[in-house]
């Protein structure tokens, strides 16, 4: 058994057997009682740490009142085996001092202190949790629209949007670790949605906030991201969220063929094609999203945005930006027919939101070239 406590430059070598206690005879180490304890207590931390990360998912009192003990509880143990080894002289303690082995009031003291320290800092980390959402801003999650490097960026900052309110994501740290939004059954205003998406709406970050009976964002700022429609359907093609991953995914045919296919009056209505301005205006025409960024200028955008409401969120260098060597296609590579029925079914996205629409390919063509 080996424990070794980072900053401490002693170790605790426990060799039971006959052939270890005779090679290491010399090598017998001879730890204060300080030593011990914090070599010990580092381990104890470390697991602690780890049970924080994986199992005290809401950050409660009661876990971490229950690592605490835990600690304690495993240190006690651990003073007893080692006192037996230690009086069966096994190479624990120096065996010509006649110092006793540390008491298990010197343990339960110890310990305590250092269980203080690691539950304050489970404390503050709880904190942070908690009051991640008091910002009174919120982020709307429009599907290809950089919406998880935002997510991702914000829980990092400590500021919980989007999908870390209604499921929990390891990778984003320990703002994302706990739900704090529920469906409450029905979920949806029937009402408030248009008639050729009533079916199943899929992910509730995706889903247009009023659309829900009971709003969650009431009482909260609102931003979003849109996109260019060409752009945002290419990158819907090339998405591992219900995009298109054979192995012929660089194929012009089988790209266009995909996208006529998903964009017919017949296809299953779904929030990852949803077009944008339903995200941002009610059916009777009002706003109700208040602030509504540009994917192709969102750095200056969300910076603005940011050093508005006082929130330390910065995005990441490279924001979703596709591999050229496995995502080859562009909208360069859209045909006729795919881009009438972008035009027809986000026809109030380039309207509302300003976006060029082109009658054919060889129009598409001309102002990608003027773009570049």
């Amino acid at each position: 058994i080996l424990y070794q406590a980072e900053n401490v430059h002693t170790s605790i070598t426990c060799c039971c057997s006959p052939q270890a206690k005779q090679k290491n005879a010399t090598l017998r180490p001879t730890p204060t009682d300080h030593h011990f304890i914090v070599a010990l207590l580092g381990h104890i931390d470390m697991r602690l740490t780890t049970a924080r990360r994986t199992k005290c998912l809401l950050f409660s009192e009661r876990c971490i009142l229950v690592s605490a003990l835990a600690g304690i509880a495993f240190s006690l143990i651990a003073y007893s085996v080692l006192h037996s080894l230690a009086v069966q002289n096994v190479g624990i303690f120096d065996p010509s001092s006649s110092r006793m082995p540390v008491s298990p009031l010197t343990i339960l003291n110890s310990a305590a202190t250092a269980m203080a320290t690691i539950v304050s800092r489970h404390d503050t980390a709880a904190t942070q949790v908690r009051t991640a959402s008091t910002t009174g801003l919120e982020f709307v999650h429009l599907t290809k629209t950089a919406g998880s490097a935002i997510e991702e960026a914000a829980a990092r900052s400590g500021v919980k949007w989007g999908v870390c309110h209604w499921k929990r994501v390891k990778k984003f740290g320990p703002v994302c670790l706990y739900k704090d939004w529920e469906i409450t059954r029905p979920a949806y205003n029937r009402s408030a949605i248009p008639f050729q998406f009533k079916g199943s709406l899929g992910e509730p970050w995706h889903t247009p906030p009023h659309w829900f009976r009971e709003n969650p964002y009431v009482g909260s700022t609102t931003f979003c991201v849109v996109r260019d429609p060409y752009e945002r359907m290419v990158s819907e093609y090339y998405s591992k969220f219900g995009g298109y991953n054979g192995a012929d995914r660089n194929n012009v045919t089988v790209m266009n063929v995909w996208m006529k296919k998903r964009l017919s009056p017949q296809a299953k209505k779904q929030v990852h094609r949803l077009p944008q301005h339903l995200y941002v205006y009610n059916l009777e025409g009002s706003r109700v999203i208040d602030h509504v960024l540009r994917f192709e200028h969102l750095d200056s955008d969300f910076t603005s945005l940011m050093e508005r409401y006082g929130l330390g969120v910065a995005l990441p260098q490279r924001m979703n930006v596709r591999n050229a060597t496995t995502s080859m296609l562009t909208t360069a590579n859209l045909t006729d027919d795919t881009i009438q029925m972008i035009n027809e079914h986000y026809g109030a996205d380039f309207l509302l939101f300003n976006y060029s629409k082109v009658k054919d390919s060889s129009e598409m063509l001309m102002v990608r070239h003027f773009k570049t």
